[in-house]
């Protein structure tokens, strides 16, 4: 009975199964590419986001930067300054002791030195 089959329509339906196979494979194909596409878009996204991160995270830090040397600078500027007052303290305080001292001298010269000369002792 197999001997008097049609070997025609055995490969007919062979090649109709081998046809339906390859679509499959196509549209199989065809989904994974558009998963690889639509993961390609999905990753090219996030990076694109991460980047805009790290580019707002970098001006922020840029920002704050610039304000933290600005403080510096200006507790500096004030460093100095309290610096250059301290020092003016200073020499007034000696300035005024000078004067005294002068003035002190100026009443109550010093006795000229033994053997006399041209200068006082102080």
């Amino acid at each position: 009975m197999f001997a008097s089959v049609d070997w025609s329509a055995v490969g007919g339906i062979a090649s109709g199964l081998a046809a339906v196979a390859a679509l499959v494979a196509i549209l199989y194909a065809r989904l994974t590419v558009h998963e690889a596409k639509l993961g390609r878009e999905q990753s090219r996204a996030a990076h694109i986001e991460a980047v805009a991160e790290q580019k707002a995270a970098a001006q922020a830090l840029a920002c704050a930067h610039r304000e933290e040397m600005t403080e510096r600078h200006l507790a500096h500027e004030a460093e100095l300054t309290m610096q250059r007052i301290v020092a003016i303290q200073q020499t007034s305080k000696l300035l005024l002791e000078l004067i005294d001292v002068a003035r002190e001298e100026a009443i109550n010269p010093p006795p000229l030195l033994n053997p006399p000369l041209p200068f006082r002792a102080t």
